[in-house]
């Protein structure tokens, strides 16, 4: 039995292209991570939640915020049985403790990984490239210590038997003998009701962020200068922060890279991407007609 542990909107499309391409094979069990809440999710990532839970021998939920030790219970139990029954636990978040935990205790699980954005493969300093423990002086966090001197990350890396990129020409986080490359295709997640809010005159888009998590005291300045010159915004899955003025805003179902490939293939158009370090310009990286404009460049 496979196990497939998702969280994000990218991770669930790619997830969603791996079970069509016989990567993960059935039966698998769909386990769908939280934060804090089911209905934290933006309304256009329940639609690929849907898919893959239609094609599931089971779906379920796990809250990441009930604890550390309730997570790597549970964590355990679908390690345990993955492995006896000669299954594979698919996931892309490798920065969960609880996985770590659980891959501590059950030395026989394999764990096959997928790409989380540019976590993987942009950022070197990002928690999933990191090789430091947690820090703090909490029980908890003393006993992470002891358990994972260099780090829960490192430790679930040198675990990945198997890793899928959607980006095959990157460094990512294993050795390129384990790297395996996965294409999507991405236009054939637009809905009819997507395609029709686009046109012809659409040049210059602008890619949201969850913009508390970035690392850049002026993002809100550069946000505003960027804005005005875009024709159409695309908000952030977990966006918080949609413009006052939503007169540019487009909210789709499908993601932003489904976007982009329409507008180049149905109206040829030159198209300049602004963006936040966003992982969808990295799909973009080696087409002419894209400009990607990174607005944290210089920040």
């Amino acid at each position: 039995m496979n196990f497939v542990c998702i969280r994000t909107k990218l991770q669930a499309i790619i997830a969603m292209e791996m079970i069509k391409q016989g990567v993960i094979g059935k039966p698998y069990v769909f386990v769908r991570l939280f934060q804090f809440t089911e209905i934290e999710d933006h309304w256009s990532v329940r639609r690929f939640y849907d898919q893959i839970s239609r094609l599931a021998f089971m779906t379920f939920s796990v809250n990441q915020s009930r604890g550390l030790f309730l997570n790597s219970a549970i964590m355990f139990v679908i390690a345990t049985i993955a492995s006896i029954t000669n299954g594979k636990l698919f996931l892309a978040s490798i920065d969960l403790y609880p996985l770590a935990m659980a891959l501590k205790v059950n030395v026989f699980a394999k764990l096959v990984t997928f790409d989380d954005g540019t976590a993987n493969i942009q950022i070197r300093s990002s928690s999933y490239h990191s090789e430091e423990p947690l820090v703090g002086d909490s029980v908890k966090r003393k006993i992470a210590r002891w358990l994972f001197p260099e780090g829960a990350r490192r430790f679930c890396r040198d675990r990945i038997i198997e890793h899928y990129t959607i980006y095959p020409h990157h460094n990512n986080i294993v050795d390129s003998n384990k790297l395996r490359a996965i294409k999507v295709d991405w236009k054939a997640t637009l809905q009819e009701s997507d395609i029709s809010r686009l046109d012809r005159g659409v040049k210059v888009v602008m890619l949201g962020a969850v913009y508390e998590e970035l690392l850049c005291n002026g993002w809100k300045e550069l946000f505003d200068k960027a804005y005005i010159q875009c024709d159409i915004y695309l908000p952030h899955p977990r966006e918080r922060r949609i413009p006052a003025d939503s007169s540019k805003v487009i909210e789709c179902e499908a993601p932003a890279e489904a976007v982009i490939s329409f507008l180049l293939h149905e109206y040829s158009n030159k198209v300049t991407l602004l963006h936040f370090n966003s992982s969808v310009a990295l799909s973009f990286a080696e087409n002419t007609r894209v400009l990607s404009v990174n607005l944290l460049a210089g920040c």
